[in-house]
C-alpha cells in the first residue's frame, strides 16, 4: 500500500480485495487489530456504493 498522499487512501482501500480483508479478520490476534481490518472492509464497500450512487444513470 502506497500512503504517501491522504488522497491516495481512498483509491487504496477501493483496491483491497473483500476475500483477504476477511481472512485478515477472521485471523486477527487481538479485538483492535479485528475491529482495524474490519473499518477498512466497511470503508471500502461505502467508496463502492458511493461510486454507483454518483453515477448519472442512478435512479433516485
Amino acid at each position: 500500500m502506497n500512503l504517501d498522499k491522504t488522497t491516495k487512501i481512498e483509491e487504496e482501500i477501493v483496491h483491497l480485495s473483500v476475500k483477504e480483508l476477511d481472512e485478515r479478520i477472521a485471523n486477527s490476534k487481538t479485538e483492535t487489530d479485528k475491529k482495524f481490518w474490519l473499518t477498512l472492509k466497511n470503508r471500502g464497500l461505502q467508496y463502492q456504493q458511493l461510486k454507483v450512487i454518483n453515477q448519472k444513470d442512478f435512479i433516485r
